[in-house]
């Protein structure tokens, strides 16, 4: 509920003007009144383009205000949903400095809640009553003996207050010319909300398209540029190894690490691409394209009592899992290899079997195969997201391995490229320069 529907005894003395008493008055006094130009002209000023700003039309406001408020000065305050009053403008022959508070609490016009809820105009002489001191101080001028409320809402029911103040005493506020002034004003207000909410949009849209046009540019250039360079390096030790011109063991050691820095980088491009993508989903199909390609049986169940997952926690599992899917395709020799989910709690546990030839756990990081680097990074990415991972393994026997990770981290509302390409440079740099797995 809007603040300014609160309710409040009027003090007196008071005087409220009803709109319908005006309204006969309006209409014969102002229609030859350059004013109603005036203000018609710059209702249709507002820009719909966006250079566009508010600042100009408020200047706008002040000055043409300032030349026909026809009393001492004015404020223009705009209310919002917490009941604040925020001071926009002043105006008028001789404006009075800024009010001491740019923020008025609207508890502070008390006596009038009433009158201004129900869109009438309150006329106060602030000089007969010392209750009104504070108001006087605070909103005009010390030397005030007429103030003027005039509230008006816009079409999204929020409210502005024109106040007017008058220092000359005798002098009566042209209460229809304040209500026309004060109808103008919330079309304009209106009118340049609708558009800096328009400039807000269409600002957010441009740069989530700059974002992708260069979220796709970074991934052509990864894949064609670093991809090629990787599999021509590739071609080139298949060859040497066929012709026996290096030590055997050695350039499966180079092959091993090219052929997964090549994966790696490949992946990278197809996630930049596929920021929407769950994590988890396309480790599954990607599971099943390398396994198929060594023909073993592929099992993947999924059985967490909730499928919500932080964005940061599903990436790293997925990674990890993709990871150990790669080492059953590249070393295992298995025939069948299965991946299940599963919810312990508030975590999240994945676990990778294998029946293939398996090895000794504990020297798995002095294998000559590199396979180590990448369990050592399985490792090192579920530690990132609170979690672990945990391999069981004995030759002939096969391989489990354990992942777990606490669901905390959620996936960013708002996330552009600056946040994200420290971490795409850091993981491609990794990948070309030390396969980052094995």
């Amino acid at each position: 509920m809007d603040y300014l529907s609160q309710t409040g005894v009027p003090a007196r003395p008071i005087t409220v003007i009803s709109r319908q008493a005006a309204r006969s008055d309006r209409r014969r006094r102002f229609d030859g009144q350059g004013i109603r130009t005036e203000l018609d002209e710059l209702l249709c000023s507002v820009s719909p383009e966006p250079s566009s700003e508010a600042s100009h039309v408020y200047r706008r406001l002040s000055r043409l205000l300032g030349a026909r408020i026809g009393a001492t000065f004015c404020h223009l305050f705009t209310v919002d949903a917490k009941g604040l009053l925020t001071l926009q403008i002043s105006a008028g022959p001789r404006p009075s400095a800024v009010p001491s508070r740019r923020a008025l609490r609207f508890a502070d016009l008390s006596p009038w809640h009433a009158a201004l809820a129900s869109g009438q105009t309150v006329v106060i002489p602030l000089n007969l009553n010392p209750d009104h001191e504070l108001v006087r101080r605070g909103v005009f001028s010390p030397a005030t003996t007429t103030a003027s409320l005039v509230p008006f809402p816009d079409r999204a029911g929020r409210w502005g207050v024109l106040a007017v103040a008058e220092e000359r005493a005798g002098m009566q506020p042209d209460v229809a010319q304040l209500e026309f002034i004060a109808t103008r004003l919330g079309e304009i207000m209106e009118r340049e909300r609708t558009r800096h909410e328009e400039r807000v949009a269409l600002a957010r849209h441009q740069r989530e398209q700059a974002v992708l046009a260069e979220r796709r540019r970074f991934s052509r250039e990864l894949h064609d540029a670093v991809g090629q360079s990787l599999s021509t390096l590739l071609v080139q030790i298949r060859l040497a190894t066929a012709r026996g011109a290096a030590a055997l063991g050695e350039l499966q050691v180079i092959e091993n690490i090219t052929q997964q820095a090549l994966e790696q980088a490949r992946s990278l491009a197809y996630d930049l691409r596929q920021v929407d993508v769950d994590p988890l989903a396309e480790a599954h199909r990607a599971g099943e394209r390398m396994l198929a390609q060594r023909g073993c049986a592929f099992e993947w169940q999924d059985d967490r009592s909730s499928r919500e997952i932080g964005f940061q926690v599903a990436r790293e599992v997925a990674a990890a899992i993709r990871e150990a899917i790669a080492n059953i395709a590249r070393h295992a020799g298995a025939t069948r290899a299965s991946v299940r989910l599963e919810s312990v709690g508030r975590r999240v546990r994945a676990t990778i079997a294998d029946n293939g030839i398996g090895f000794t756990a504990d020297r798995v990081e002095l294998s000559p195969d590199g396979r180590g680097l990448g369990l050592k990074g399985m490792s090192e990415r579920l530690q990132a997201v609170g979690g672990s991972a945990t391999v069981r393994s004995a030759p002939g026997r096969g391989t489990t391995i354990v992942l777990e990770a606490s669901n905390k981290s959620q996936r960013p509302v708002d996330q552009t490229f600056a946040m994200v390409t420290p971490r795409i440079l850091k993981e491609a740099t990794f990948a070309v320069a030390n396969g980052s797995a094995g």
